[in-house]
């Protein structure tokens, strides 16, 4: 869905152009907010709430205002955000027609709503990037690796230094190809520039190298590699090194948990605030 502000920008700078050229006909500016109403921020707090309650509402497949409902009519659970600031559907209608006679202060609030709106959609995208980066956002295909889950290099070994590892797939077209492990050095260990390599082979020959640069630490740390399937061509061979390092000096590091998984990415989902132009002070009915 596209974001609200992509979408409506230009459609609130026009309606702001127009109130502001007709603010500049001849609009008192004077003339200040009755006691007995919502002053200025109050009233585009109320009408921020509104138009995000409909927003999630439709983002929820509910759909904000219905044609069958005819368009100054609004369902019983806007009743809640009336209720919040103590008011009735017909004071509320009093207010709005205020607001909308007199368009110096309803450009104030007009401004306002926007911000508090924008904040709103900003805040809940983050929360729910954050809360979406700790859960699982892939679909795993097929784990590709063959080898043992944990493999270990010491000070005494003379073979395969680098942890070389090679895998044939089945024309993969689609999707990523991920690495992973934890892993952590060992005391003995005197090698220098140590990374992990991984390398993707497609059927006209060419290939695709990704490589990550491991920290030296002595505690088990992860890491993560993926390299996206070019669709132009079909992936034939997975192969790398999980331990590549210039140096002839002692090795000593152990990985676990190896992964090499074959995945796609589920559809990424955000809020976005789709209504009517906003903002549009409409008489409303509570059901």
């Amino acid at each position: 869905m596209l974001s609200f502000f992509s979408k409506y920008i230009s459609r609130l700078l026009l309606l702001g152009t127009g109130v502001m050229i007709f603010v500049l006909q001849g609009c008192d500016p004077q003339e200040s907010v009755p006691k007995e109403y919502p002053d200025k921020e109050e009233m585009a707090s109320i009408l921020a709430d509104l138009y995000w309650t409909e927003s999630v509402i439709s983002n929820n497949n509910r759909g904000p205002l219905s044609e069958d409902m005819g368009e100054d009519r609004i369902p019983g659970y806007y009743r809640t955000v009336l209720d919040k600031y103590d008011l009735t559907a017909e004071g509320f209608d009093s207010i709005r027609q205020w607001y909308a006679s007199h368009p110096y202060h309803y450009q104030d609030v007009y401004q306002q709503t926007i911000e508090i709106l924008s904040k709103r959609e900003a805040d809940f995208n983050k929360r729910l990037k954050e809360q979406k980066a700790k859960e699982d956002t892939t679909n795993i295909l097929k784990d590709l690796w063959v080898k043992e889950r944990t493999l270990r290099v010491t000070p005494g070994d003379t073979a395969n230094l680098r942890l070389p590892f090679e895998v044939s797939v089945d024309s993969l077209v689609s999707g990523n190809v991920r690495l992973t492990s934890f892993y952590k050095f060992l005391r003995a260990d005197m090698t220098r520039n140590a990374h992990v390599e991984m390398i993707s082979m497609y059927s006209d020959s060419t290939m695709d190298t990704i490589s990550y640069d491991l920290e030296k630490a002595f505690k088990n740390k992860s890491f993560s590699i993926s390299q996206p399937i070019d669709t132009a061509d079909t992936v034939i061979q997975i192969s790398g090194f999980l331990f590549d390092h210039d140096s002839t000096e002692r090795a000593a590091i152990e990985f676990s948990k190896i992964k090499l998984e074959h995945f796609e990415l589920k559809e990424d989902s955000v809020i976005s605030i789709d209504h009517k132009d906003l903002p549009k002070l409409k008489k409303i009915e509570i059901r």
